[in-house]
This record gives structure tokens, C-alpha cells and sequence, in this order.
């Protein structure tokens, strides 16, 4: 049978739509929680504003076999370019198409699809993970584009935590013992993980406290503090808790936070999302010790991997870390630059 385009234009259509979209993910080779409804539905209500989504739903006869969440965004004034991105990309660790056992032709029929939309400029679609099947398809479908490439490590879980800390260079091993019996000869500790609904929602009010007394330090305003993103994370991280997927791990004295972290335990990998501290206690390296307890955590549940998300921060490799790589593309339409150096010859004139 031939594959069939459907525009989902609406979060409403969304939401309806979400059975299909779990069975889809589960089987495409792109099953991150970025990608969950959950997540996609909570960023839309507070970011969506003046932007256009053009949710992609393909069809296979009856069967629904993929979703692509794009939308259209407006960047710049005079005249604004409209170009199509990822739904949630800014906020998103992981974005793709997800397609039914990972099918090519269901990208293929995508981006045939997309290319014959009138309404955009250019597209700028980022954060795909290299080899996977969004990859893939979008680096034959987009020839001479613009390639970016970023960084997000991983550190794999061992067969046991010791075997964990022997691996560790030994200066990054010595460093580590060195901030933990530092901390311990001054202050009491314990290491807790809250993953309860309204549990979570308290701690992230605390998470975004020291996030702020932190940038303060610096004087640079921190992430938390764009306009809606604390309380998209909010409600990102408890529709997410009802599922059991997000969690919020701390450093504590006596029942005071010191250093948190906001995370996700999911398909047996562990994903650090944000973490902060309380600056009075940098001179012990929180943020390092509070991963070296979710390490610790990974390592007695079993799970595979501490994914440490975007972003090449030092802190990262010295805990072992490996790269993987992610992927983006950005290209602008014909018509966009011939329309471009018209205006400048117009001004030329």
C-alpha cells in the first residue's frame, strides 16, 4: 500500500493520538523519553506560542506506522524566516522522526512530504543521534546542507562499582576520594533519590534556588530563569514522575539540600538532565560527588549507562565519560536566497 501524510496541527490532536505513538516509539529505534507525549505536550503548552505545528502522522492503508514532530517557527522581524524545526529541541536532549521498526520509507515519505510544504524558509533540525534512522534519512534526503555535530557523553555502567573507580584515571580517582573525605570531615551527608509526584515538585522549587544563588555568584542568568522554562521543567518532570520515569537526586546535610539533580531512569539507562549546588560548597566539587552517587545508584539497580546528555563540561570526562555523537542540519530553501540577494540588489540600486 502507499504511505499517506496527515497534519496534526493541534496539541489536542495530540493527545488523542497517543496509543499509536507509544507502539510506534517503542519499536523505532529512537524510544527516548524527549520523545514521550508527555514531554512534547508540556513544552508545547508553554513555548508553542507563535509557532505553527505541523505534527506528521504516516500512514501505511489503515495502520498508523510514523510521526514526525515538527513545527514551524518564525526567526527574525523584517521579514521573519519561517523555519522548520523539531518540536522541543531547545529543551530536548534527543529529538527524531520516530517510524514503525525504524522503517526508511516512512522518513523518506516525511521529508518528500516536507519539501512540498510551501510555508518555510529554511530548516534547522538538531540533536538527532549520528547512525541512527533520523540521522540517516536526513543526510540523503538534505544534500550540500550545513552539518553541525555536538557531543553527549556517556558513562557505561560496569559489572560492579569497584570495577568503576579502578577504571578511573588515577588522578580522577584520587581527586574524587580526596573532595568525599574533605566533605565528610566537615559536614554530615546523605545522598537521597525522590522520584514520588509531589516529593519532586518540592525538590525542583529547591533546584531552581540554587541554580539562581549559583549564576548569582557569577552574575549570568541561569537557565531556569527564560521565561516559562521553570515551569515547563516543573510540569515536564511531574507528568513525567506519574510514570515513574523522573527523578530528582540530592546531596543533603541535615535535611537541607546542598546539590541537586534532576534526571530520568528510563529503558534501563539513567539520562542527568540538570544539577545544581549550593556555592558554598563548591570547594568539595558537589556537582562531581552527586554524580558519583547516581554512578553508585546505576551500578546496585543494574541499569546500563549514565547518560550524561549534551554538552562537553570537563566534569563529565573525568568520571570516564565517552562521546557520542549527535547531529544537526540546517539548510535554507532556493527561494529564500535568490529572494535574499534580490533585496540587496534592490538596495544596491
Amino acid at each position: 500500500m502507499s504511505l499517506r501524510v496527515n497534519e496534526i496541527t493541534s496539541s489536542s490532536q495530540l493527545t488523542d493520538i497517543k496509543e499509536d505513538w507509544n507502539r510506534i516509539l517503542a519499536t523505532s529505534g529512537e524510544d527516548e523519553v524527549f520523545l514521550r507525549t508527555e514531554w512534547i505536550l508540556t513544552w508545547w503548552k508553554f513555548f508553542g506560542e507563535g509557532r505553527k505545528m505541523v505534527l506528521l502522522e504516516v500512514t501505511d492503508g489503515p495502520t498508523v506506522v510514523g510521526y514526525a514532530p515538527l513545527m514551524i517557527s518564525r526567526v527574525g522581524k523584517v521579514p521573519p524566516w519561517k523555519v522548520i524545526e523539531f518540536i522541543a529541541s531547545d529543551a530536548s536532549d534527543l529529538s527524531a522522526i520516530i517510524s514503525e521498526r525504524g522503517r526508511t520509507d516512512v522518513h523518506q515519505c516525511v521529508w518528500s512530504y516536507v519539501h512540498q510544504l510551501g510555508d518555510w524558509d529554511s530548516i534547522n533540525i538538531r540533536n538527532m543521534r549520528k547512525g541512527s534512522p533520523t540521522a540517516e534519512c536526513v543526510l540523503t534526503e538534505f544534500k550540500d546542507c550545513n552539518i553541525s555535530t555536538e557531543v553527549s557523553p556517556y558513562i557505561p555502567v560496569k559489572s560492579s562499582y569497584d570495577e568503576f573507580l579502578r577504571n578511573l584515571e588515577h588522578k580522577h580517582r584520587h581527586n574524587l576520594l580526596r573532595y568525599w573525605r574533605r566533605l565528610k570531615e566537615n559536614h554530615t551527608c546523605e545522598f537521597k533519590v525522590n522520584k514520588n509526584t509531589d516529593t519532586v515538585c518540592e525538590y525542583i522549587d529547591a533546584f531552581i534556588y540554587l541554580m539562581k544563588a549559583r549564576w548569582d555568584m557569577r552574575r549570568e542568568k541561569s537557565v531556569t530563569e527564560i521565561p516559562g522554562m521553570a515551569e515547563f521543567i516543573k510540569s515536564a518532570f511531574e507528568a513525567l514522575a506519574e510514570k515513574g520515569w523522573a527523578s530528582v537526586h540530592s546531596l543533603e546535610e541535615k535535611g537541607e539540600p546542598f546539590a541537586i539533580g534532576l534526571g530520568f531512569e528510563y529503558n534501563r539507562r539513567y539520562l542527568c538532565y540538570l544539577s545544581a549546588f549550593d556555592p558554598r560548597y563548591a570547594i568539595y566539587s558537589p556537582g562531581t560527588l552527586l554524580l558519583d552517587c547516581v554512578i553508585k545508584m546505576c551500578h546496585d539497580k543494574g541499569l546500563l549507562e549514565v547518560d550524561l546528555l549534551r554538552g562537553a563540561e570537563p566534569y563529565k570526562y573525568r568520571l570516564g565519560a565517552i562521546d557520542r555523537e549527535l547531529i544537526g542540519v540546517s539548510k535554507e530553501r532556493k527561494r529564500l536566497i535568490k529572494g535574499i540577494l534580490r533585496n540587496v540588489r534592490t538596495k544596491l540600486k
